[in-house]
């Protein structure tokens, strides 16, 4: 069920859809560190196909939520792996789950070598958590970037029009509303620009392979 992008590094996406008719998908990222344990970056539905798999891979240690509005079946996942931390940004909105710390501050020094992290500052409702795995060259986000539009129903399609990213590699036009502060996120992109990496995985729709600060440039040449 995972596919492999990489050494240590692995993501499963499964449909998703938005109000029960737009298909946006929902990604999952593992990361695997040099000390065997597994960070989950915005889980899938749980299911015990999966968790055997994972165990073949390592220790389930840290689930992340990428961002205020990523939680979706963040409880399934605690309640299977009562070790495992949860850290999410500040704003996390599933106020019912216990989190042991928030991001970006929290992460941990030890893991920095292998996977750093930035909060995208200047939209304090979302809080995004980007990350990049420094061996196989990936930034991995959320709604950072979309990059959606292929083989998408009607329905999808008109949305994604509207939100101007049907087969457009960027934000969306509501994940835009939410900047409070321009020149703080244009300082993030900055940050994360200067990152090492080729691959972008995004949260929604198709992996893209090659050319990841030119396409995030691109798409925030605006700010």
């Amino acid at each position: 069920m995972l596919n492999s992008l990489g050494e240590n590094i692995w993501e499963l996406s499964e449909p998703l859809k938005l109000a029960g008719l737009f298909e946006l998908g929902h990604r999952m990222t593992v990361i695997r560190l040099s000390s065997g344990q597994l960070i989950l970056h915005s889980p899938v539905r749980y299911h015990d196909g999966l968790a055997a798999e994972l165990a073949r891979l390592g220790t389930v240690g840290t689930i992340v939520a990428p961002s205020a509005f990523h939680y979706h079946y963040l409880p399934e996942w605690l309640q299977a792996y009562p070790a495992a931390r949860l850290l999410a940004p500040e704003g996390f909105s599933e106020k019912c789950l216990k989190i042991d710390g928030l991001l970006p501050g929290s992460w941990p020094g030890e893991y920095a070598p292998e996977l750093q992290v930035t909060k995208i500052e200047g939209m304090p409702s979302i809080n995004e958590i980007a990350f990049c795995h420094a061996s196989s060259k990936s930034l991995i986000v959320a709604d950072f970037v979309f990059n959606l539009g292929r083989d998408c129903s009607f329905p999808t399609r008109a949305m994604l029009k509207m939100s101007g990213v049907y087969r457009i590699k960027g934000p969306s036009r509501l994940y835009r509303a939410f900047i409070k502060d321009r020149g703080a996120m244009r300082r993030s992109v900055d940050e994360i620009v200067e990152w090492t990496f080729d691959r972008i995985v995004v949260g929604h729709g198709d992996i893209i392979d090659a050319d990841g600060p030119e396409i995030v440039s691109t798409a925030y040449e605006w700010l």
